[in-house]
C-alpha cells in the first residue's frame, strides 16, 4: 500500500501539548515512524521510547560486522524477542525464537557450510538454498562463517524490556542507520524529555491525522482502527 506524505496545519511544542491533541483524537495510542539516524544519542532514545506490549520494528541498514558487531549480535540473538533478520551481502540469518526456527540464506556451497560444523552438522537441515536448524548458537556459527564484514540491512520485532539494552549495544556497534515504527502511549509519564523521540512530518496513509514538529525527528500517526 502507498504511503502518501501528509503535513498536519497544527505544530507540537511539548510532550503536554501531544498528550492533549491525542486526547482531544479520542487515543493515547499512536503510531511514531522516523529518525533514520546513526548518532548513538538518538538511538539511545529510540530504544528507551520501545513499549515491549506494543507494536514495534527497529529496522537498520549498512554498518559493519567486526569483532564487536559480531559479539553484541550473538548476545541479541539469545535474548528476548519476536523476530530477527539480519543480512550481509549474500549471507542472510533469520530467527524465529518462539517456534523455534532459525534459517540461514547462503551463496556458498550447502554441503561445504554444514559439515564445517562437524560434529553438530546433524543439527542443520538443508533446504533449497537455506540453512535451517532449531539452535541458534549453531545458526550463528553458520552465519558467521560465510558473512563478510559489510552489513546489507535487518530489524527485529517484538523486543523485551531485558533485551534493549543489548539491542543499543549491538547498533552502535555496528554503527548502522536506523529506522523505527513503534506504537506509543502519548499520556505515559515514565519517559522523560531525554527518552522520548523527537517528531517530525512523514509520509503516512491517506485518511489518518498526523501531526509533527517542526525540524524534529520522529513523526506521530493515529493507529489505524
Amino acid at each position: 500500500m502507498a504511503l502518501i506524505p501528509i503535513e498536519h496545519a497544527r505544530r507540537l511544542n511539548s510532550p503536554a501539548e501531544a498528550e492533549a491533541f491525542f486526547r482531544g483524537l479520542g487515543t493515547t495510542q499512536v503510531r511514531a515512524r522516523g529518525f533514520h539516524t546513526n548518532d548513538a544519542a538518538r538511538m539511545a532514545r529510540l530504544v528507551a521510547a520501545i513499549e515491549p506490549k506494543e507494536e514495534h520494528t527497529i529496522s537498520f541498514v549498512g554498518g559493519a560486522l567486526g569483532p564487536a558487531a559480531r559479539s553484541t549480535l550473538d548476545a541479541l540473538a539469545l535474548s528476548t524477542y519476536e523476530y530477527l533478520d539480519v543480512r550481509a551481502c549474500d549471507e542472510a540469518l533469520r530467527i524465529w525464537p518462539a517456534l523455534p526456527r532459525i534459517w540461514v540464506h547462503t551463496a556458498r556451497n550447502l554441503e561445504d557450510a554444514r559439515a564445517s560444523l562437524g560434529s553438530d552438522a546433524g543439527e542443520v537441515v538443508i533446504e533449497r538454498r537455506t540453512l535451517e536448524t532449531k539452535s541458534i548458537p549453531i545458526g550463528l556459527r553458520l552465519f558467521h562463517s560465510g558473512a563478510p564484514e559489510q552489513v546489507s540491512r535487518g530489524f527485529i520485532s517484538g523486543v523485551e524490556e531485558e533485551t534493549k539494552p543489548l539491542l543499543l549495544r549491538f547498533l552502535e556497534a555496528v554503527r548502522s542507520r536506523v529506522d523505527a515504527v513503534l506504537e506509543i502511549d502519548a499520556t505515559s509519564r515514565a519517559r522523560s524529555p531525554s527518552s522520548t523521540p523527537a517528531r517530525r512530518s512523514t509520509g503516512k496513509r491517506a485518511g489518518s491525522s498526523s501531526t509533527s514538529r517542526r525540524g524534529s525527528s520522529m513523526a506521530f500517526s493515529r493507529p489505524r482502527r
